[in-house]
């Protein structure tokens, strides 16, 4: 079943604070949408993952997946249909196959999916270079102390996400933080790939790939301030397009130092 998310006037608070993490939020995500959440840091983007999560409860509002209220009920059946790159994803002491297989023990998916589902994450080569292939043991206490760079493991982050083959929600917190601009790129390309077929919420800082979703919500203190294409909200001229700006003109800066 595909998803879709409302928001219905949200209001949320961490326990012991006034502030208002998301305050009087109401949105409609269709089901298939691929949607960026942007905004500064303590903006509300990862509380609104979370609370779509069923990590927390508004103490306003409601949120309904599909049109239901979002009860225990629903919570679990969202968490089924979701594959999530998180920030604090795991770094298992293991293989490199153990490492992407572990979100769907019970299933094996057939070598050529596999191959697919490394080029989509673009770690086919990573892989490639190791002496064991997938079943090479990775971790800082594996037997020969082969450890991967935070790009490396954000990558197999990913493919562990991609191998719930029949999930409808993808959830992807700052996918590309660890990345070098190169292998960002790459993920880019594969982008649309991934998320066929599936309602996709991104959170990033970086705003290039913005130009590949289907909408954008913009979050500032809590509040939904710009909600639509990259096109139209430069357009538009205000917050998000003075981001946008001031990240190019960081990118133009990096690139005279050289």
């Amino acid at each position: 079943e595909e998803v879709s998310i409302t928001f219905d006037k949200v209001t949320f608070s961490y326990p012991g604070s006034n502030r208002k993490v998301i305050d009087d939020l109401s949105v409609r995500i269709k089901a298939g949408e691929t949607v960026a959440i942007v905004g500064e840091n303590g903006s509300g983007k990862s509380t609104f993952i979370n609370l779509v999560m069923g990590f927390y409860t508004p103490q306003q509002g409601e949120i309904a997946v599909n049109g239901a209220p979002l009860d225990e009920l629903q919570i679990s059946k969202i968490r089924r249909s979701t594959a999530a790159v998180f920030q604090d994803f795991c770094h298992y002491e293991g293989t490199l196959r153990e490492n992407i297989e572990a979100s769907e023990m019970n299933t094996k998916i057939d070598e050529d999916a596999l191959e697919r589902l490394l080029q989509e994450a673009n770690i086919k080569e990573l892989v490639d270079r190791q002496p064991g292939g997938l079943d090479e043991e990775i971790g800082q206490f594996s037997k020969t102390g082969n450890n991967l760079s935070g790009g490396q493991w954000q990558r197999v982050a990913l493919a562990r996400a991609l191998y719930r083959r029949d999930t409808k929600l993808m959830i992807l917190d700052e996918p590309t933080a660890a990345l070098d601009p190169l292998a960002e790129a790459e993920l880019y390309r594969n982008f649309a790939k991934m998320t066929a077929g599936k309602t996709t919420l991104l959170i990033s800082h970086r705003l290039g790939i913005t130009h590949m979703v289907d909408r954008i919500l913009v979050f500032c203190e809590g509040k939904l301030v710009e909600d639509g294409t990259h096109d139209s909200l430069m357009e538009k001229d205000g917050y998000y397009a003075e981001m946008y700006h001031a990240q190019a003109q960081w990118y133009q800066k990096d690139e005279a130092d050289e």
